[in-house]
Parts: structure tokens; C-alpha cells; sequence
């Protein structure tokens, strides 16, 4: 078995800060681009505060080209993990590369009650671009977008696709054999 990261592509940037909370009617626009490996999900890192907040948050994938949804999700902001992964998953999109656009909208939080988004602490080092409340941000929030990958390793059969990929290679050599004959 041959075991890859599916990872298409993830923030490459310094440091971390918060985004701020996400109180009712804010939106938080990252885009970026994804090589020819497909698309099958995005993560986001989130803090809580260690706090159940209040109110809704609304995830958005979609193609930045063509405005075609390929997910979405709504979830009440109680259960957004603190200091973790929020996911996003979608059907395994067509392997072809392209832009990107992950929106994160936030419904009924007051100030006090909402969720925030971990960002770089500086300008971040890639290709996209973040959007927060309508402003270009030159900062990026840390996300991590998944591969489907399905011929990462030619000749190879992918077995499982979620948090790392894992392919049968046929022409591996059993761990121990009996050789057919010796000159």
C-alpha cells in the first residue's frame, strides 16, 4: 500500500492572528487555486474563545470563474470546533485547475458570542486572496483544501480517500517470497 497527503493546496504564510468575531452579517471571502488534482473538500482553523457561541455559520465552496456551487454548509457556531478544523466536504470535482472561492458567512452572533477564523499574522505568501466584510485583506486565514487524486501514483488503485489517500500498488513485492529457482 502506498499512503499521500491529499493535499491540493493549503495557506503558506507566518505566524497567526484572529480574524475577529464573526458577528451577524459579516462575510470573509477566501479565494485560491488548485492544480489539476480535483477538489474534493477545504478545511478552515477555527477559535471559539472556549465558548458555546450563538448563531449560525454559512460555508460556501464554489468555482470563482464560473460562480457554480459545489457545497454547502450550514452549522450552528456552538458546534464549531475550538482551535480546530471546520470542514467542508463536496462531491470529488473535475481535475482541472483553477480559482476557488471559499465564503464564510455569519448569521445572529452579537459581539461577545461569535466564532473567529485563524489568519496569518502577516501578508500571506500565496496566490489568494482574502476578503473581509467587502475589503481586500493582504493577510490569509489558514485553510487547507483536499485532493481527490485519484492517479497521484500512476499505476496504483486508490483504496480510501479522506484524511490521507491510500492506493494498492500491484507491482509491490511481498514483504517475504520463495525464489522459483537460483543459477
Amino acid at each position: 500500500l502506498i499512503v499521500t497527503p491529499p493535499l491540493a493546496t493549503a495557506t503558506s504564510g507566518e505566524g497567526y492572528a484572529t480574524l475577529g468575531e464573526l458577528t451577524d452579517g459579516r462575510e470573509i471571502v477566501q479565494e485560491f487555486t488548485v492544480d489539476d488534482e480535483g477538489l474534493r473538500g477545504v478545511d478552515v482553523l477555527t477559535a471559539t474563545y472556549a465558548r458555546a457561541n450563538a448563531g449560525t455559520l454559512t460555508l460556501t465552496l464554489s468555482d470563482a470563474v464560473n460562480e457554480t456551487v459545489a457545497a454547502t454548509r450550514v452549522l450552528p457556531a456552538a458546534e464549531v470546533p475550538d482551535n480546530g478544523w471546520l470542514r467542508l466536504e463536496c462531491e470529488p470535482q473535475p481535475r482541472a485547475s483553477g480559482r476557488w472561492r471559499l465564503t464564510i458567512a455569519a448569521q445572529g452572533a452579537r459581539p461577545g458570542q461569535g466564532v473567529t477564523l485563524w489568519t496569518t499574522a502577516g501578508p500571506a505568501a500565496d496566490s489568494g486572496s482574502l476578503t473581509v466584510d467587502g475589503a481586500p485583506d493582504p493577510r490569509s486565514i489558514w485553510y487547507r483544501a483536499f485532493a481527490t487524486s485519484p492517479e497521484r501514483v500512476p499505476g496504483a488503485t486508490l483504496l480510501w480517500s479522506g484524511d490521507l489517500n491510500l492506493y494498492r500498488n500491484p507491482a509491490a513485492m511481498p514483504r517475504a517470497w520463495f525464489v522459483s529457482s537460483v543459477e
